[in-house]
């Protein structure tokens, strides 16, 4: 009876790690798509502005403020990527000690 407790302990032990793994995958992949979607968002800003850059036309405020976001945005961006690589070392050591 003792070693079965014992064998189910360390079975639940295996299956929270490998849980908590998950997760912290999942949140990578969420903020990466996150980044992505930010990305996109900026680049359809510059192209919006190359365009009215060459239509004469000026850059409205609203424009402006969103650059300002967006530069904030990728200054987190740089840090969310150093961040990551770490994390990803730390899944792939877990897994291996499975």
């Amino acid at each position: 009876m003792i070693a079965i407790r014992i064998s189910k302990d360390q079975q639940a032990a295996r299956a929270n790690k490998n849980a908590s793994i998950l997760l912290e995958e999942l949140d990578m992949e969420k903020t990466k798509e996150e980044l992505k979607k930010a990305s996109a968002a900026r680049r359809k800003m510059k192209k919006k502005k190359k365009k009215q850059a060459k239509s004469g036309k000026k850059l409205e405020e609203e424009t402006e403020e969103k650059n300002d976001e967006q530069e904030n945005d990728e200054e987190e961006e740089e840090e969310d990527e150093d961040e990551e690589v770490p994390v990803l070392g730390i899944v792939n050591i877990k897994l291996l000690n499975l």
